[in-house]
């Protein structure tokens, strides 16, 4: 149910003791909240997690006893805040069930899987978790009171843990970086050739693997097929037919990785072009296959 808090002059917030605790806070303390949705939010994450690992985030909403349907669908904002304040990534999304359908005393669970900057060297996360429409934010109920924007989760950050993440091994440049982009996902890359290899460390069961490239089809003409192999079977290929970049997850059976600490990972593409042989004035002769901005590991 959306309804208002009536509001109370700072006067009769001094003088009256029957005054709700509620009321006190929000009418007294600097900040009204209005419009309030009696429903209440918990996610589902780890304590901790090492840098650059994709989020999957577990939503539980709880409609309460006072909650009814409202006419119109809100959505779900999450602000993940670092320690200054920063909003670092966003989540907003409707969730799997419109709120015009939520029913008092049925709570309902979802995941969402997001991505975090690459490039992010923080030690700690903040999970700010709500609900808005276009009229702004709506109060929530978290811990015994309605919060407009309710702190969640805190989540600490491995720093010194490589995680899912690779160690190139052969056929990759170094990383290059292009500071002015303003695509955190695609502000630095390494090229590959039409082979490489990378290393990782063994999850010990099931895993997807997360590749952000692009395929430079612009230059190799027409398409271009890439094979992905683990010990020297392939599990799975792709073409692409344009040079957008993609984010493509692929699984990766527990019986593919062994006994070892680390497991090896192919890519190889069947055609690669030279930048000196396309590009004017280009004195890159190196042979380029396929632009890799970000791959993980994520063990399940």
């Amino acid at each position: 149910m959306i309804r208002t808090l009536a509001t109370t002059s700072v006067y009769s917030c001094l003088a009256s003791v029957s005054t709700v605790l509620l009321v006190l806070v929000v009418a007294c303390g600097g900040h009204e909240i209005g419009r309030t949705v009696d429903v209440s939010v918990t996610v589902d994450l780890p304590e901790s997690i090492p840098p650059g690992s994709p989020l999957d985030i577990g939503y539980t909403w709880t409609p309460n006893s006072g909650f009814s349907p409202p006419a119109d669908d809100f959505k779900v904002f999450v602000n993940i805040v670092d320690p200054d304040g920063n909003i670092v990534e966003q989540d907003d999304h409707f969730p799997v069930v419109p709120t015009s359908q939520w029913r008092a005393g049925q709570p309902f669970t979802y995941r969402h899987l997001i991505y975090s900057d690459p490039g992010l060297r923080v030690d700690q996360l903040s999970f700010y978790v709500g609900l808005y429409d276009d009229e702004g934010k709506v109060g929530t109920m978290y811990e015994g009171r309605f919060q407009e924007r309710p702190l969640v989760h805190t989540m600490l950050i491995r720093t010194d843990d490589q995680g899912g993440r690779p160690g190139y091994l052969e056929g990759f440049t170094e990383e290059e970086v292009l500071l002015t982009s303003h695509d955190a996902y695609t502000r630095q890359w390494r090229w590959m050739g039409s082979r490489g290899l990378v290393q990782f460390r063994n999850p010990r069961g099931p895993a997807t693997l997360h590749l952000r490239a692009l395929s430079p089809v612009d230059f190799v003409g027409g398409n271009q097929s890439v094979s992905i192999k683990m010990g020297g079977r392939e599990i799975d290929w792709f073409t692409r037919t344009d040079s957008s970049s993609y984010l493509l997850y692929f699984d990766v059976p527990d019986e593919e990785l062994g006994d070892g600490d680390w497991v090896e990972l192919t890519i190889e593409v069947d055609k690669v072009f030279v930048p000196a042989q396309v590009t004017e004035g280009s004195t890159d002769t190196r042979e380029l296959g396929l632009q890799v901005f970000w791959m993980y590991l994520l063990a399940h």
